[in-house]
């Protein structure tokens, strides 16, 4: 795992949007400079020297001596700050321009109502503290100070001085990663902090592409096969949280999804959407979601339906001109083991999921099949099919939400079915695909317009047509 996060509630603060205390509030050994730090977190005995970014936005502490000095190295430029150090910055200052400046999302909140010190915050920027971290993590966010309604929280981001050969392609990348990732969080608290994992580390790893196109988006390339690797879990349900997952990392495929399908202002929107109250707590991520697709004319259940029909289309079954502008290079969407011949498979759905199927009809000669979805329940599966030709790309788009549908299949074609639940908070249920030989087609003569005269009398068609004749008469 190479971006890490750390959200600690360390001091509670008053009720309001931007509280000023009734005084100051003194950090009590929370901050890296201060003493021993929070849970051991402090420099210690060492001279700490801090950098203000060209940006005006970010101060960056470190130090020279002890297990946390950075590399002294000071050529690009030789001003006389560490390299490193400058690189940090230029991170930090563009993960600001681009996601505060430019994209319109909130700042973090000021700090320096709480602090009365500039060390410990007091002036105003938002703090980088570049320290040694434990094993298996590049940084941590640390949340000081919150409102209460709604719960909104300044704090902090410590990062490693330096960064471990192998985790980055390059301490630019790793620069990059981090501050577009954590920044986003102190961000995202100045909005609501109590939201699901699944959209705020989402949200967080889909900003890394956003501001670093390149930089950021090798590290979410490598969090999506998290996600991709299981379509049945439920993300209304999956709080995308516990020992060793990186589910909720890999969900930065939903907001990529809805950025690139509605507007790159759609993410936002939600997070916009956060902030309001219900009953004294902030709505979920999804009921803003539903709010914010509503007035683009759509549903939460149709997004999710086309969502899952785009994570079909990556990796080799990519076409260039369905789904995600990157889709060949995303990874692919875990298969259930392959159904070959005429038969049946089922799987369970639950809530917003789905299920991918790869059916083998091993035909012999050109066939007509019937595919049928059976679902019983009172939160229903949408089926979509595709066919894919051998060593080609899926050809059609054919959903059949009735329950079954028709196909033409050559001896060299796939069937691809997906089958999504829509329905959020529906339970689990089975659900049964077939795929059986279809009924003859009717005679072309009973599905058209043409219809055989009775022996000896006038042709059928036209008390047809004098009925409507008579029907256009206006009262005189």
């Amino acid at each position: 795992m190479r971006a890490c996060v750390g959200a600690l509630l360390l001091v509670l603060g008053a009720c309001g949007e931007a509280p000023v205390p009734h005084g100051p509030v003194r950090p009590q050994a929370i901050r890296p400079t201060d003493g021993a730090g929070w849970n051991g977190n402090g420099y210690g005995n060492v001279r700490v020297r801090f950098y203000d970014t060209p940006g005006g936005h970010i101060r960056i502490f470190y130090t020279l001596e002890g297990e946390s000095a950075v590399q002294p190295r000071d050529v690009e430029p030789a001003d006389g700050v560490p390299d490193f150090v400058n690189l940090v910055a230029r991170a930090a200052d563009a993960t600001w321009e681009s996601t505060i400046t430019r994209r319109g999302f909130r700042p973090p909140l000021d700090d320096s109502i709480y602090h009365d010190r500039d060390d410990f915050g007091g002036d105003g920027r938002f703090d980088i503290y570049l320290r040694a971290v434990g094993p298996g993590s590049d940084g941590y966010r640390v949340t000081e100070v919150c409102t209460e309604v709604p719960f909104t929280c300044s704090g902090y981001f410590v990062m490693v001085p330096r960064f471990a050969p192998g985790h980055y392609t390059s301490d630019q990348e790793g620069a990059e990663v981090l501050t577009s990732h954590e920044l986003f969080h102190s961000i995202q608290a100045a909005y609501d902090a109590r939201q699901w994992p699944t959209w705020s580390e989402g949200t967080a790893v889909w900003n890394q592409v956003q501001v670093f196109p390149e930089g950021g988006l090798r590290d979410f390339l490598g969090f999506l096969p998290y996600f991709l690797d299981e379509p049945e879990r439920p993300f209304d349900k999956s709080m995308g949280t516990g020992p060793g997952t990186l589910y909720a990392y890999g969900a930065a495929l939903w907001p990529q999804y809805l950025g690139e399908r509605f507007g790159p202002d759609v993410v936002r929107e939600i997070w916009e959407g956060s902030r309001a109250t219900v009953r004294g707590r902030s709505p979920h991520f999804l009921d803003v979601t539903e709010q914010v697709l509503s007035r683009r004319g759509t549903t939460l259940a149709e997004a999710w339906l086309e969502f899952t029909r785009w994570n079909l289309l990556t990796a080799s079954r990519a076409d260039g001109t369905r789904g995600y502008r990157l889709a060949a290079r995303y990874p692919s969407v875990r298969m259930e083991p392959t159904l070959r011949g005429l038969g049946e498979r089922q799987v369970r759905i639950e809530g917003l999921s789905a299920r991918y199927l790869r059916i083998e009809p091993g035909l012999s000669a050109p066939a007509r099949l019937r595919l049928s979805l059976h679902d019983d329940s009172d939160t229903p599966a949408v089926g979509t099919a595709y066919l894919q030709p051998a060593g080609g790309k899926p050809t059609q788009e054919r959903p059949f939400p009735s329950g079954r549908i028709d196909l033409e299949v050559t001896p060299s074609d796939t069937i691809l079915v997906v089958v999504s639940g829509v329905v959020r908070g529906g339970p689990a249920h089975p659900v049964t695909v077939r795929l059986t030989e279809a009924p003859a087609a009717p005679p072309a003569s009973a599905a058209g317009c043409t219809f055989a005269p009775a022996p000896g009398g006038p042709p059928a068609l036209l008390p047809l047509v004098l009925l409507l004749l008579r029907r256009r008469r206006r009262p005189g």
